[in-house]
């Protein structure tokens, strides 16, 4: 992600990051201090206040379900990550375009439904298999 956060805001973007505990506080806040126009909202809003921040997103980047169906509610966009699940099963978010689902395909996926095992694709979890390439390639096609 921190390629992606590079990308985006050396390309005019800005960047919030949502959603988190202690750890992925601290990774965000890392990055809000590395690139230029990046803001760490984690822990700083109410549930309802970060949805009218997303409201006013032009798109979302999920890869959690959270975010995209947080996404979803507000009408906003969103490029979804899959790892170990696939949206075929089914949690793709209301409204949300199955091309604007970014993943690979393996024969060892999906390992999961609900997210909660490893998908053990040739060595490597199946969500490491998404490079910061294929997100900005996908993001670049949007424009």
């Amino acid at each position: 992600m921190g390629q992606i956060i590079d990308h985006l805001t050396h390309h005019g973007y800005d960047v919030l990051l949502f959603g988190g505990g202690k750890e992925e506080f601290q990774i965000a806040q890392n990055w809000t201090e590395s690139f230029p126009n990046t803001y760490n909202t984690i822990g700083k809003f109410t549930l309802r206040e970060e949805l009218d921040i997303i409201s006013n997103l032009d798109l979302m980047i999920s890869m959690d379900s959270s975010g995209l169906h947080m996404a979803s509610l507000m009408g906003i966009r969103c490029l979804s990550l899959w790892g170990a699940t696939h949206p075929y099963a089914g949690f793709t978010g209301y409204g949300q375009q199955y091309d604007d689902c970014i993943q690979v395909e393996h024969p060892n996926r999906p390992s999961a439904v609900y997210g909660n095992k490893p998908c053990d694709c040739d060595g490597t979890e199946a969500i490491d298999l998404i490079t910061a390439e294929m997100v900005i390639e996908k993001i670049t096609a949007l424009r």
